[in-house]
């Protein structure tokens, strides 16, 4: 008995332990990954999404606004004490209105009844509206379009950030690798440093310096771990991650495509941008609105038919009755002093101020665009100016090393050699991410960004 609860504790402690290693296992995540948790997590997408699902859902209704519409109404009143009116008696005229001898004894008039109800079933079709009806399923298709073309603004606006958050913490990852060298470097050198003062044969202050530069590379390595994990709860919070999530980028920044060197500004770059299809469907809805102010002023023709069950009956007899009625419903405007000709200005000069904006978004667009050229060449040029810094600074620090050994120069001068070793690799980091993003940046520019 004491053996089974003994191995009951021990399965159950079992348990614990590997829900907990499990809960505390590291993340691994690619770029395609943290896109597509990003993608999925993002309010302002799921926003834009319902906006597409309520534009679609206009369109269609839009579109059945020509069918015939169909409705049903009724009515039931009771009336606890009718009306009636007391007839006198009289004599009643023969045909040529004279006295007939006859007399009428009078009585009561039924005014109203007990129970009176009725029911419609009515159906009505617009004939001739102007053309508003056209106008409004053209207004509510470019709203589906601009709803759509908003989601790709979303979709690309939370890739890019995320490749900026995404290559960031790359960037920090690979610069941590290079302080740890660092330390690694100067442990050496101050050890070297350390035997040589035991030995007698450098000053105490050669030892000094080695050890200052490794204390400031310790300090250094602290504040980017403080920066890894920051960055880690930033990418986190936008893939929708719980911000405290031990999470890792297994990429590094090393393909770069040459083909990117002869990028250059493209006409119909512009056209794919969401922003430049949006402003389109505006001036596209400015104009259908100003179709819609001048059918207002136009003929309306609606047809229609009602069948109707009613008691009393239109004799005025308690009893029921089933009837219809068909017909035309024409109405147009006449004279409303002048008011057709202002609201028809009124509405120009609100699709001048679409235009206007339209004009100036796509200067912008345009000037973004360079500008994203502009920044994504310049990055191409800076790594291979910072690989050829790097590659230099790695030689000469490897001829001071030398050449401190052979005690031809100083401590001062090594280090002086792995700073300007350690500044130039992390300018070659800076010069890769910066490429990184300014390719994202180019796609996006251009309409192009991938998700």
């Amino acid at each position: 008995m004491m053996k089974n609860k003994m191995m009951k504790k021990i399965i159950v402690l079992g348990f614990l332990f590997l829900g907990s290693f499990v809960c505390n296992a590291q993340m691994e995540l690619t770029l395609e990954q943290c896109k597509n948790m990003a993608l999925e997590h993002n309010q302002a997408i799921k926003s834009a999404e319902a906006q597409l699902s309520a534009s679609d859902a206009t369109y269609k209704l839009s579109k059945r606004s020509v069918l015939p519409q169909f409705d049903l109404s009724g009515n039931y009143t009771y009336l606890n004490d009718p009306a009636e009116m007391n007839v006198p008696s009289f004599e009643l005229p023969t045909t040529d209105y004279q006295p007939s001898g006859v007399l009428y004894p009078g009585g009561k008039t039924q005014l109203a009844y007990n129970n009176s109800y009725n029911a419609t079933l009515g159906a009505s079709l617009p004939l001739y509206m102007g053309g508003k009806l056209n106008e409004y399923k053209k207004i509510s298709g470019y709203g589906k379009q601009m709803a759509e073309d908003n989601l790709v603004y979303e979709k690309s606006e939370v890739v890019f950030s995320t490749d900026e958050q995404y290559w960031s913490l790359v960037s920090l990852k690979e610069r941590k690798l290079l302080v740890e060298k660092s330390i690694v470097f100067l442990s050496d050198l101050a050890r070297d440093m350390q035997n040589r003062y035991d030995s007698e044969l450098v000053t105490k202050n050669e030892v000094l310096k080695t050890t200052v530069d490794l204390n400031d590379a310790k300090l250094s390595l602290i504040k980017i771990s403080d920066g890894i994990e920051l960055s880690k709860m930033a990418l986190n919070k936008l893939i929708g991650n719980n911000i405290l999530a031990d999470i890792t980028v297994i990429d590094s920044i090393v393909n770069i495509s040459d083909t990117l060197k002869l990028v250059e500004y493209i006409e119909k770059s512009l056209d794919n941008r969401p922003e430049i299809k949006i402003m389109e469907h505006q001036l596209e809805i400015a104009n259908s609105q100003l179709k819609v102010i001048k059918s207002e002023y136009k003929p309306q023709l609606v047809s229609f038919v009602n069948y109707k069950y009613q008691n009393p009956n239109h004799m005025g007899v308690d009893e029921g009755e089933l009837t219809w009625i068909a017909g035309l419903s024409f109405n147009m405007p006449i004279f409303h002093w002048g008011e057709r000709q202002l609201k028809v200005h009124e509405q120009k000069m609100q699709n001048r101020k679409v235009e206007l904006q339209y004009e100036s978004t796509k200067e912008f667009l345009m000037l973004e665009i360079h500008q994203a050229i502009f920044k994504l060449k310049e990055s191409l040029i800076k790594i291979e100016m910072t690989k050829e810094s790097l590659t230099q600074a790695e030689e000469n620090l490897n001829l001071e090393r030398n050449r401190l050994d052979e005690g031809l120069i100083t401590t001062t001068d090594v280090l002086n050699a792995q700073m300007q070793w350690q500044k130039s690799f992390a300018d070659y980091i800076d010069a890769k991410v910066n490429f990184k993003i300014s390719e994202s940046n180019y796609y996006k520019s251009i309409g192009e960004l991938k998700y």
